[in-house]
């Protein structure tokens, strides 16, 4: 007894010496695919472990990587390899795998957990300070597992460069991997060769019902021996309760650890792990797991309870039971008859609409609730919930769990309020979700309606729909018409119609999300808006009264319109009134809101209140007042007071006609006023009404003078009115908006989509038959490119269509400046007139501005107008002016003073004046006025500022000489003139400014490197030329683009000659400012600093020339060219002489540039002015 004693212990000490030793590498939780994914058919890892990281040597014996989730089965294979490298550069699977030893190949079926692969041959790992290589191939094959991305959730930590991965469908991958950082998670168990009795383990699941043909969840095996090699697995079923057993067949990985036995043929089998240690022929048989035919589920479905219900509608949940389907039965009746097992059934045939009565089965499947529709309200509801297995691909076999406890339960549906006559909605206060809150017994309701279907109108179900508030024409609710699934209700409440009824509301259709007109509304459509009548009490069934549609909408504008129908056909009957936008079944590209507004469900009414309250012909002091008339009546009753008062607190006038003039108010007051019908013996109607309106201010005489100084920007001036009577932006003030307009004025700012349609009205007034008026005032517009337009005209209301007197019509306002109009009008009869200025530009213009509206009598003697000053030099300035019919001539007066002169002006008859002298930098008062043969009118002013006095060097024909290099100078260029215009002899654009000149001469061919800095407030561009001031040729320039920025020009080989520099604004097409600058030149080139032309010693005389220019010079003269201001060379001439002349008789008048020539090279260039 001893010895067998002694002999079990050394068996058990021999599996617990030999116990494995497990390194987990690793630990972070991200997951990724490799090594065990197969989204991919073909997948590769290469995973490096340092010997550091391993710590010892020797056998190892399995492998194993933790997932998160569980996958499908797939073939996998396992290379091991030692390296001495430390990390992964990418190559060919080929490549990594080249010397490595395959340890493993067979089938992996992920589990949560650590998937142990157990080596089919143990890899002798030897350590020190060799590295470990894991190469895994998964091979699912094809396109990878459809399930998506079954197995890529394993996961890895980060190692720099040591994992490598290659993917790819239908054929294995032979192009290079992609190397990460993000290498697997990995336990390494190391063992010895197994001895004596091995443990086979624990299977699990241990039993298992299922149905004939399903496959079985895999077995797992737990407390199995491990960390040892010469293990052998082999799983054993047996048919008749373990009286024999045999290999397992089928399935996969039957001699592996873990199995996946084949599809349950319908007979009870058992399975059981045989584990057999190969060095010691010894064996054990792990727990046996039974797998046999369905029964029905132990644990019912529970906890059942009803959510969201309503009027026809309510929504059933419950917690699952352990089968795999629900069955849902409801019934009007409490007694329920249970479903039996069965055998050769179809599937089960369920309907969540109900049908109205008797016992319903509303829901099949693996889900957890059900929305049940076709309910009748105010009743009771039956549902019971069984729990069942379903056997088969069909027919079938059912499984019931029949048991009754939380699984059945009733549900009494709601029913819609009731409301007394009058009925009234107008969605105040509704937000899209609060209907049933802000007008309570009021809800919203929808059918959901697959895409393309044809839309239901029976038993609406829920609490919420697609109508959503709108504020755009007031308070509405909308609904937007544009896809193919609307089905989208707003219901009543009941009420009961005790006599004849009525229904009204108001419609519109707008453009989506705006308030604009849509000018497709529903044409071409399949899109309906139904008013329906239910009498069934619960909105069940429904009748149409009206459909909107795309045949009856084509005036449907912006507009909300009235709409009336009849409902005495169903006096003494309990109604509800619907709503219901559908899009019908085609997806149409028309894209607009409906809106519905101001429901009223009412009798109809013994004396009916009239509708389209207005107000015209507003003064001061009175209104008209007017209304249409509900039927034949002739007399009613006004109440009216200040805007806001309350009905009853009125003043009351009785029996009044249609129209109704309102006197005795106060101007610019907002009012109010009600109408009531008169019917005589059949009573008054309800009051009509608020209509409110503000009368306009009191009327003003003349002269009347809008400068809009007195307005707060953006506000229109008091008394003032700006319509908009198109959907572009309105007239607002705007402080000094440029371009000439220094001071607050009317601006109308361009809209990007839509014209201008807007109107500027003043304030009534006093004008008299037979009187001549001038209107004077100041338009312009900020851009030469764009074009406004604006019309001025006048009537005898504050009115677009009372403009019918149209006294200018600018319709192309494009001159980028301030400018100046008058009128002269004679009003036909004595009243009082508004004057309007109508906006109408384009779209995405720009911005139009008036100012100085001036209304006065003609005066006898007309002001002078378009007073102008142009050409300002610092010394001289042209000045011109509008000439005025049929006088006798102008006074002028040239001062620094801004006022008015008191004396006399000198005389002329000319509607310009050249002033000159002019004081430099000095602002100058030109004022001048009409004489009417002693009759004077009053002064017309112009102010300018002249220039500063140009630079010495401002011409080329006085350009600064350079006489040798180094050259550095420093200037201020402002004040220089574009005398040439814009020079483009050496610019790809159009050119640049006539700014300051330098010039030098080039004795011998070198380098010359020219330098601006120290410029500052300006863009400059610097040109070179050579041929002479008027015939330049161009030897280089340079523009950087940049304002304020340096400029550095390098002239190579520069050749013999004299060359001139001109540094001006880089702009060819406007006159702008130069500015300070510092100029340098430095190069190789040698420059003639000696040989400069002798200004002292040349003549050249008379200037102007009428005839013949004489010259003269201290040495021969060569040759002399003659230029227009254009460059274009209009005479050459060879003289070789000290003194001699040149015949300009055949030029034309104006002014020319003569360069001449010396013997020895020089050029000096002069302007001449021919007679």
């Amino acid at each position: 007894m001893k010895k067998i004693t002694f002999f079990i212990c050394l068996l058990l000490f021999s599996f617990i010496g030999l116990n494995a030793q497990t390194i987990t590498i690793g630990a972070g939780t991200s997951t990724q695919r490799y090594p065990l994914g197969n989204f991919y058919g073909y997948e590769r890892s290469a995973s490096l472990y340092t010997a550091a990281e391993i710590g010892s040597g020797g056998n190892i014996v399995n492998l194993s990587w933790q997932a998160n989730t569980a996958g499908a089965a797939r073939p996998i294979v396992v290379y091991l390899m030692e390296t001495a490298s430390s990390a992964l550069t990418a190559g060919t699977w080929a490549n990594q795998i080249s010397g490595a030893t395959q340890v493993y190949s067979g089938s992996v079926t992920p589990v949560v957990g650590w998937n142990t692969i157990n080596l089919s041959v143990p890899f002798n790992y030897t350590g020190g300070s060799n590295n470990l290589m894991v190469l895994v191939e998964a091979n699912f094959g094809g396109g990878g597992n459809s399930g998506g991305s079954s197995g890529n959730s394993v996961r890895y930590s980060t190692a720099t460069s040591q994992h490598e991965y290659w993917q790819q469908d239908t054929t294995a991958p032979i192009a290079n991997g992609t190397v990460s950082n993000n290498r697997p998670n990995v336990q390494i168990t190391f063992g010895s060769p197994c001895s004596g009795s091995p443990v086979a383990g624990t299977v699990t699941p241990a039993f298992q019902n299922i149905c004939s043909g399903t496959i079985p969840p895999s077995f797992v095996v737990s407390g199995s021996t491990s960390g040892v090699i010469g293990l052998t697995y082999q799983w054993e079923e047996s048919t008749n309760s373990g009286g024999s057993w045999t290999n397992a067949t089928g399935g996969a990985g039957a001699t592996t650890l873990n199995y996946a036995p084949p599809a349950f043929a319908g007979t009870n089998i058992q399975y059981r792990l045989k584990v057999t240690c190969t060095n010691s022929g010894m064996f054990d048989y792990s727990t046996i797991a039974d797998v046999q035919s369905a029964i029905a589920p132990a644990t019912q479905a529970s906890a059942l309870n009803f959510t969201s219900t309503q009027y026809t509608n309510t929504t059933a949940n419950w917690t699952n039971g352990s089968g795999s389907r629900r069955m849902v039965v409801v019934s009007n009746n409490a007694s329920i008859t249970d479903p039996v097992n069965s055998s050769g059934q179809p599937a089960i045939t369920a309907n969540a609409l109900y049908a109205g009565s008797g016992q319903q089965i509303v829901y099949d499947g693996t889900g957890a609730s059900v929305s049940v529709s076709g309910l009748v309200c105010n009743t009771t509801y039956y549902f019971k919930v069984y729990e069942y297995v379903r056997c088969g691909s069909g027919p079938y076999e059912y499984y019931y769990n029949v048991t009754s406890g939380t699984n059945a339960a009733s549900v009494l549906t709601l029913q819609p309020s009731t409301a007394t006559l009058p009925v009234n909605n107008n969605f105040s206060g509704f937000t899209g979700s609060n209907l049933s809150t802000v007008f309570p017994g009021w809800y919203e309701s929808s059918i959901v309606t697959a895409i393309g279907s044809t839309p239901s109108d029976a038993a609406p179900a829920g609490a919420t729909s697609g109508w959503i508030n709108s504020s755009v024409l007031g308070s509405s609710a909308k609904l937007n018409l544009y896809t193919n699934s609307r089905n989208e209700w707003v219901i009543s409440p009941k009420v009961s119609l005790t006599a004849a009824s009525r229904l009204k509301f108001k419609a519109a259709i707008t453009e989506f999300a705006s308030g604009a007109v849509d000018s497709e509304r529903m044409a071409g459509t399949d899109d309906k808006v139904d008013v329906l009548i239910s009498a069934d009490g619960c909105g069940l069934s429904w009748a149409v009264l009206h459909t909107f549609n795309a045949a009856n909408t084509t005036t449907l504008t912006n507009v909300l319109t009235d709409y009336l129908f009849d409902l005495s056909a169903y006096t003494g009957q309990t109604v509800q009134i619907a709503f219901r936008g559908t899009d019908g079944p085609v997806d149409n590209a028309a894209d607009y809101d409906f809106h519905i507004g101001n429901i009223n469900i009412e009798l109809v009414p013994t004396c009916e209140p009239p509708t389209a309250l207005g107000a015209n012909n507003l003064t001061s002091s009175s209104a008209s007042l007017f209304w249409t008339a509900g039927g034949s009546e002739t007399l009613w009753n006004i109440q009216w007071g200040p805007s806001g008062f309350a009905l009853g607190t009125g003043t009351i006038v009785n029996g009044v006609a249609n129209p109704h003039l309102l006197s005795g108010l106060s101007p610019i007051t907002a009012y109010q006023y009600y109408v009531q019908t008169d019917c005589q013996a059949n009573g008054t109607s309800t009051w009509a009404g608020p209509y409110s309106f503000i009368t306009p201010c009191a009327a003003v005489n003349i002269p009347y003078l809008q400068d809009f100084e007195s307005v707060t920007t953006p506000a229109i001036p008091a008394c003032a009115l700006v319509v908009n009577n198109g959907t572009g932006n309105v007239w607002a003030t705007a402080s000094a908006p440029g371009y000439g307009f220094t001071t607050k004025a009317l601006t109308y700012v361009y809209h990007s989509t839509y014209s201008a349609n807007t109107w500027f009205f003043t304030q009534g007034i006093n004008l008299t038959a037979g009187t001549s008026y001038r209107i004077s005032y100041n338009y312009g517009n900020n851009a030469t490119n764009y074009v406004e337009k604006l019309k001025v005209a006048y009537g005898t209301s504050a009115a677009s269509a009372s403009m019918t007197n149209v006294l200018a019509d600018h319709s192309a306002i494009n001159q980028n400046a301030i400018q100046y109009n008058q009128i002269d009008f004679t009003p036909s009869a004595t009243g009082v007139y508004y004057f309007g200025f109508q906006a109408y530009s384009g779209i995405n213009q720009f911005n139009l501005s008036v100012d100085n509206i001036s209304i006065t009598v003609t005066p006898a003697c007309s002001a002078p107008i378009n007073v102008a000053a142009s050409n300002v030099t610092h010394n001289s300035a042209n000045i011109s002016w509008g000439v005025v019919p049929s006088v006798s001539g102008y006074q002028y007066v040239l001062d620094a003073n801004a006022a008015d002169p008191a004396g006399s002006g000198t005389a002329t008859t000319l509607a310009t004046f050249n002033a000159t002298p002019l004081s430099p930098l000095t602002t100058y008062y030109f004022h001048v006025r009409t004489d009417c043969s002693g009759t004077l009118s009053s002064w017309s002013t112009v102010s300018f500022t002249t220039l500063g006095t140009p630079p010495a060097n401002d011409a080329c024909v006085n350009a600064a000489v350079i006489a040798q290099l180094p050259y550095t100078n420093t200037q201020d260029a402002t004040s220089a003139t574009n005398n040439a215009g814009a020079i483009s002899t050496c610019s790809s654009t159009s050119g640049m400014n006539d700014g300051v000149w330098y010039t030098f001469t080039v004795g011998t061919t070198g380098n010359i490197t020219i330098s601006l800095t120290g410029v500052t407030g300006w863009d400059p561009e610097v040109a070179v030329y050579s041929g002479g001031c008027g015939a330049f040729v161009c030897a280089g320039s340079v523009d950087n683009g940049a304002a304020g920025g340096a400029e550095t020009l390098n002239l190579t080989a520069l050749a013999p000659g004299q060359y001139w520099i001109n540094i001006g604004h880089y702009s060819g097409t406007s006159d702008n400012a130069e500015g300070s600058l510092t100029i340098g030149l430095s190069g190789t080139a040698a420059l003639l600093g000696n040989a400069q032309f002798d200004t002292a010693a040349f003549k050249a005389y008379p200037n102007p020339v009428k005839d013949v220019l004489n010259l003269s010079y201290a040495t021969e003269i060569s040759s002399v060219e003659v230029y227009n201001m254009l460059g274009q060379k209009v005479m050459t001439k060879l003289l070789n002489v000290a003194q001699g002349q040149i015949d300009l008789s055949n030029l034309n008048g104006g002014n020319y540039i003569v360069n001449v020539a010396t013997a020895d090279g020089l050029i000096k260039t002069i302007k001449v002015v021919k007679q």
